[in-house]
């Protein structure tokens, strides 16, 4: 097998790969029934908010909402991120929505339905208390810098029975669908927590970011439950200085517990028509990380302090609040390789301060990295086209005896000191790397809304569609200097792929083409000198 047949293998993987991803993600949206064991004949609407009970909080990050009735949050604004790129509204994590409700608290046990009473209340600081069945109930929420928000709640037992509870943090989200006419139930998968289009996907084809349920143990610092999983299976077990997660792409909203305490993490899915509109189908999930069982006599006090997340995915800020946090930026199985090019980028965006220009520059540095290896892949590649001639008159000359012909090839390559692999080698050594600057452009929440040329927002798709044609345009000029071939389907092949890849760019945010494009571009611009190079030897 030569090396073009390799290249032409590789290519049709990754196209297979990206067909199967897209076949899967279009089955998923179109499946006609639920799981058994996760519908319940009704489920009541989400309930709704009472304005006069609602207390606002901001800071320079985030303005909150809080709700007295179970002191909860019930909304939370990124003052620093518009939802779309120039418009007024911001980003929400947590929100009130009536289609996505997306709710996060924490306290202790039998304060669900306290109407709380504010005690002190300024911009950034909120202190609340509720007395029942004589016992005192008192939150703290506390907004500090960085997208936090820290909740001290305690417990203090002024009756003369031992009072008996637990703490706890929790998420409660909703997601109720309108069904009209032959409309079908929504599946698990599709559920959103908070407003729709703060959960947006990246485009089409596969190209999605994780959306969906995170959380830590001791034995896995970063594991994923998806909707799908909790509807089907749920969640018991028992996990120690964990943290809860609901990663959208690029935000984040976590709640992390007190340190050094055992926890039950457990779910609860519901799924149904509401009892007041049989139009209204709706999903309820909740999430807890239970702490164990405490008693206090009369007199005694307990504390649980926690601290909520409501923010972008950012590496350095989530590292800080609690371990394995910052995995939710999620780079994949190369996590180790991403986290080095990401250190270049951030460098080197320092010093241009344009992201788009930092893509380029970073692309051309790991170029440069792999230079004298690629230059040996080129070397070998412009060998092969050398006895390309020659291999075609072995191929006609032995059509009919295959062990004759690989007998001569062989022998050939041997005479020319060729390496038929020689070409393909130093590409799958670098494959890594590329794979692991494309999860780095593709999650980094630094692009948003960043502008490069005539790109208006590198996380979004090109509008004019100038930098897939580009691409394509690329990709072709690469082919084309590639060894040719007498089988018309690798060299019909070969054509296809250009239009191929333009198609898929299409649907890719801008950056991601952008860095291929670059890639491709130097790539064409090594293979042509080492090409002139060699030339001018003979």
């Amino acid at each position: 097998m030569n090396s073009r047949k390799i290249l032409i293998y590789i290519a049709l993987g990754m196209i297979s790969w990206f067909l199967v991803s897209a076949w899967q993600e279009f089955h998923q949206n179109t499946k006609t029934d639920i799981s058994n064991g996760i519908i319940s004949s009704t489920v009541d609407l989400p309930v709704p908010l009472n304005d006069s009970f609602i207390v606002k909080l901001a800071n320079n990050d985030l303005t909150v909402y809080i709700d007295r009735l179970g002191g909860k949050i019930v909304e939370s604004n990124l003052n620093q991120y518009a939802l779309t790129k120039g418009s007024s509204e911001k980003v929400h994590v947590f929100s009130k929505n009536k289609q996505h409700p997306f709710y996060a608290s924490s306290g202790f046990s039998g304060d669900a339905q306290l109407l709380y009473q504010i005690k002190h209340s300024d911009t950034s600081k909120l202190i609340m208390e509720a007395n029942h069945d004589d016992v005192i109930y008192q939150k703290t929420f506390t907004l500090t810098p960085d997208y936090q928000i820290k909740i001290d709640s305690s417990v203090k037992n002024i009756g003369l029975k031992n009072w008996y509870g637990r703490g706890y943090v929790d998420f409660t989200a909703f997601q109720v669908t309108a069904l009209t006419g032959k409309m079908k139930k929504p599946d698990p998968s599709d559920f959103i927590a908070g407003d729709a289009a703060s959960a947006s996907k990246s485009g089409m084809l596969g190209f999605n970011t994780y959306m969906g349920v995170a959380y830590y143990s001791k034995e896995a610092p970063y594991s994923k439950l998806t909707y799908d999983e909790i509807a089907k299976n749920g969640i018991n077990k028992r996990v120690k200085d964990s943290w809860l997660a609901i990663q959208k792409r690029y935000f984040l909203g976590a709640i992390v517990p007190p340190k050094g305490q055992s926890y039950d993490l457990v779910s609860q899915w519901k799924s149904g028509f509401s009892p007041e509109s049989k139009t209204n189908f709706v999903e309820q999930m909740k999430l807890q990380l239970i702490a164990s069982p405490q008693t206090l006599a009369p007199n005694e006090e307990a504390q649980f302090n926690s601290v909520v997340y409501a923010g972008p995915e950012i590496r350095s800020t989530l590292s800080e609040i609690s371990q394995g946090l910052d995995k939710t930026v999620d780079y994949g199985f190369l996590w180790f390789i991403a986290i080095g090019i990401f250190f270049l980028m951030d460098h080197i965006n320092a010093f241009v301060h344009n992201w788009g220009l930092t893509i380029v520059l970073t692309t051309t540095v790991i170029r440069l990295l792999f230079f004298k290896l690629q230059e040996s892949g080129n070397e070998s590649i412009e060998r092969m086209k050398k006895i390309a001639p020659q291999i075609e008159a072995i191929n006609q000359q032995y059509a009919n005896d295959p062990e004759a012909k690989n007998a001569s090839i062989l022998a050939l390559y041997k005479r020319e000191k060729v390496n038929p692999f020689g070409g393909c080698l130093p590409m799958l050594i670098q494959i890594p790397f590329y794979i692991a600057t494309y999860n780095v452009v593709m999650e980094a929440v630094q692009l948003r809304h960043q502008a490069f040329l005539w790109i208006n927002d590198l996380s979004a798709t090109d509008p004019y569609y100038i930098m897939p044609i580009l691409l394509g345009l690329a990709i072709y000029f690469q082919v084309k200097m590639t060894p040719s071939s007498s089988d018309p389907t690798q060299e019909s092949m070969k054509m296809i792929f250009p239009v191929v890849l333009v198609l898929f760019s299409m649907s890719m945010p801008a950056g991601v083409s952008l860095y291929i494009f670059t890639s491709t571009v130097l790539g064409v611009i090594q293979q042509h000198f080492t090409s002139n190079r060699i030339k001018a030897r003979r």
